[in-house]
């Protein structure tokens, strides 16, 4: 209960920093406007309102989903539609991992005197991690009842409420790995060759993380450097068009983690989705259309067939398609790669299927969902498709762990090290 008062007061510090800028206030505004075509006075004042709420930063650190219904009528017509949106913050989930970590680490001497096997210590932590997840969904139900708001003379009503399916989950599955890294010290990973390949996965883990901060860095700077005019595409919103518009607000960097994710996931051959109208308009795009670093660009609207549309085609494919930093993407997860070290096949079956699966679930759980909804289900989406996605990293992580295991065995032979076997 203790630990769920501070995640509680670690979202009201962070709701407070949120509203010290427009930047979430101006998304919402954009969403309710241009994506939902709420009229702009409406847009505005549920925009302001629903930032202003402490317990949507509860929903972010565990990735709900908001859903919702708009009614109103005006002029005697009237509007009612439902809607959904899901946008997880890869940030808000590494805060969230940080301190249930931190919380393992503090406790760690306590539950190792109290609990000697690493079977108890996991069930402990599994324990620990369900309670925190009910304690959760229970701090929601009673700051996050269904929030009405009105606007105006001429009745228009917003319901808003947080979905408690995902977050449950995510809240379990967060919590379990955190604590179980703040544990440490479980006996049954010290088995010889296993225990280097751990390490050596960590090693992986952590080249990737400061690869791409310095990728982010860099990016910064280019877009800083930039001509202003280069970076506001009139057909997409991009991230560079976004740094130039709130680089004095440093809530625009929340988002930055889950652009360098779909960049990684792009730079290795994951196509990139924009699937529907409501997507597309919350992007800026003129209709949706898909991404590939090879292939480059289907489906978009007007893309074939005229002058007009053919130059626009091939103006959009030059601003997005291939930039410098997909290679430097794609280096550093080749030199990452490398650092995971492989005693045998088994082992390079094991990193294979890891990352592979690893990868799919991110590019599926940190989709954004968008739509406006008559029953006919969800209608917008923009990121990657879990398969697709698979294959792609699929293959070039088999290729290049493959190499890499090859030059690890030749070395092995050359320096007489070569072990048969776990």
């Amino acid at each position: 209960m203790g630990f769920i008062g501070i995640l509680a007061g670690a979202a009201f510090l962070l709701a407070k920093y949120v509203q010290r800028g427009p930047f979430f206030n101006d998304l919402l505004y954009h969403i309710f406007r241009n994506v939902w075509n709420v009229p702009p006075e409406q847009a505005a004042y549920f925009a302001t309102d629903l930032q202003n709420k402490y317990w949507h930063q509860l929903v972010l650190l565990h990735g709900g989903a908001y859903r919702g219904t708009y009614s109103s009528v005006l002029s005697s017509v009237e509007k009612r539609f439902d809607f959904e949106f899901h946008a997880p913050l890869l940030l808000s989930h590494g805060l969230l991992f940080g301190m249930v970590a931190a919380y393992g680490w503090l406790i760690r001497r306590i539950v190792r005197k109290q609990l000697v096997s690493d079977a108890a210590r996991l069930g402990w932590a599994a324990g620990f991690s369900m309670l925190y997840a009910l304690g959760v969904m229970l701090l929601l139900s009673l700051v996050n009842p269904e929030s009405v708001y009105l606007f105006g003379a001429e009745h228009s009503e917003l319901q808003v409420s947080a979905s408690f399916g995902r977050p449950f989950i995510t809240a379990f599955v967060v919590c379990f790995l955190g604590t179980c890294m703040g544990l440490g010290g479980w006996s049954f990973l010290n088995s010889g060759n296993w225990m280097s390949w751990l390490k050596s996965v960590r090693h992986f883990m952590l080249s990737m993380v400061g690869f791409s901060t310095l990728i982010a860095g860099l990016m910064i700077v280019q877009w800083a450097l930039v001509d202003n005019s280069r970076v506001y595409n009139p057909h997409i919103v991009t991230m560079g068009s976004l740094w130039k518009e709130y680089k004095q607000e440093p809530a625009i960097y929340a988002i930055l983690p889950n652009i360098l994710l779909q960049e990684q996931i792009y730079s290795l051959g994951g196509t990139w989705h924009i699937d529907g109208m409501h997507a597309a308009r919350f992007l800026g795009a003129s209709a949706p259309f898909q991404l590939n670093l090879l292939s480059g660009i289907k489906g978009l609207e007007g893309g074939t067939g005229t002058k007009g549309g053919d130059a626009a085609r091939s103006g959009l494919e030059n601003e997005l398609q291939v930039s410098w930093y997909h290679f430097a993407f794609l280096l550093a997860y080749a030199y990452s790669l490398s650092r995971i070290k492989m005693h045998n096949a088994v082992m390079l079956a094991t990193a294979t299927l890891s990352i592979v699966i690893g990868f799919a679930f991110l590019s599926r759980y940190f989709n954004v969902w968008i739509a406006a909804t008559g029953g006919t289900g969800p209608e917008g989406r923009v990121g990657f498709h879990m398969l697709q996605t698979g294959m792609a990293v699929g293959i070039g992580t088999l290729a290049i762990l493959s190499l890499s295991f090859v030059a690890q065995l030749l070395v092995g032979v050359k320096e007489g090290k070569v072990t048969v076997g776990a």
